[in-house]
C-alpha cells in the first residue's frame, strides 16, 4: 500500500519525462564541448569525431526509450502473473499437508520403501537448501535496498525508491547482480546530473563491497557449501537457459544437483570400501 503506488508513480513520471531529459543531457554535452574548445589543449581533440559520437549516443537513447516502454509493459504483465502465482501459492500452502500425503502415497505405491525414503530425504534436503538460500538472499537484498534508499537520499538522487528497488532486486543475483543493477540506476541519474551519476557509481561499488564482505556472509554464511566457481557456473547456465529466473534459482538448483551427486558418489565408494583422501 505504501511502496507500490510510489513505485508506479516514479516509473510513470520517469517515462513521461524521458524525451525532455534526453534533450537536456544532449544540451549539457554540447555546452561542455563548446567550453572545452576554449582551452589550450583542445587542439589535440578531434571534435568532429566527438560530435559523431554524440549523434550516435542520441540514437542509442532513442532506442533505449522504445526498449524501456516495452519493458514497462512487460513488467506490468509480469506483475499480473506474479500476483496470480501468489494467490495460487496461498491455496497450495493451505492444503500442503494434503499434497504431501498424496505424494507419499504415490511414492510408496510406485517404488520400493528404500527408494521412497531416498526421494523423501532428497525433497527434505532440497527444501532446506532453497529455504536457506532464497530467504537468506531475500533478507540480504532487503537490507541492501534500504541502505541504497538512504544513500541515494543523502546524494539527492531522483526517484530514490525506484533506484533502491532496482539495486535490491538485482542483488538477488550473486556476483553479476550488482553490475546488472548499476547500469539502469546510473543511466537514470545521468539524465539529471552527470556528476551525481559518478558519485552514484562510487556509492553502489562501496555498498556492494559492504554486502559482499560483511552483510552477505553474516546472513548466508556457508549455506550453499559451494565454491565461487560452481556459483558462477550455475548463474551462467541458468541465465543462458531461462534468463533472469534461471539466474535467480540457478545457485540452489546447482547445490541440489551437487548434493545428489555427492551422495551417490559416497554411496558407491562405501559399497566398494574405498576411502579417498
Amino acid at each position: 500500500m505504501v511502496v507500490v503506488p510510489r513505485l508506479v508513480l516514479s516509473i510513470t513520471e520517469l517515462v513521461n519525462r524521458l524525451p525532455q531529459l534526453i534533450v537536456t543531457l544532449e544540451d549539457f554535452l554540447a555546452s561542455s564541448i563548446a567550453n572545452l574548445k576554449n582551452y589550450s589543449f583542445s587542439q589535440y581533440i578531434d571534435f568532429t569525431a566527438v560530435d559523431e559520437y554524440i549523434g550516435h549516443i542520441s540514437s542509442v537513447f532513442d532506442t533505449f526509450i522504445t526498449t524501456l516502454l516495452d519493458s514497462v509493459l512487460g513488467f506490468g504483465f509480469g506483475l499480473f502473473k506474479f500476483f496470480m502465482g501468489l494467490i495460487i501459492s496461498i491455496y497450495i500452502l493451505k492444503d500442503k499437508e494434503v499434497f504431501a500425503r498424496g505424494i507419499k502415497k504415490f511414492l510408496y505405491a510406485s517404488f520400493s520403501e528404500e527408494q521412497t525414503q531416498y526421494f523423501l530425504e532428497l525433497f527434505k534436503d532440497s527444501d532446506k537448501i532453497f529455504s536457506a538460500y532464497i530467504v537468506g538472499k531475500l533478507l540480504d537484498s532487503v537490507i541492501v535496498g534500504i541502505l541504497a534508499f538512504l544513500g541515494f537520499n543523502v546524494l539527492g538522487a531522483p526517484y530514490t525508491l525506484l533506484l533502491a528497488m532496482i539495486i535490491g532486486v538485482t542483488n538477488m543475483i550473486p556476483y553479476f547482480g550488482p553490475f546488472i543493477g548499476a547500469v539502469p540506476v546510473t543511466i537514470i541519474i545521468l539524465f539529471f546530473d552527470p556528476v551525481m551519476a559518478i558519485w552514484g557509481v562510487v556509492f553502489i561499488f562501496v555498498l556492494q563491497q559492504l554486502d559482499g564482505y560483511v552483510i552477505g556472509p553474516k546472513i548466508l554464511g556457508q549455506s550453499m557449501g559451494m565454491s565461487p566457481f560452481w556459483i558462477i557456473l550455475a548463474i551462467l547456465i541458468g541465465g543462458g537457459l531461462f534468463g533472469l529466473l534461471g539466474m535467480l534459482v540457478g545457485v540452489p538448483v546447482m547445490a541440489i544437483l551437487r548434493n545428489v551427486a555427492m551422495k551417490s558418489i559416497n554411496h558407491r565408494l562405501d559399497e566398494k570400501n574405498i576411502i579417498v583422501k
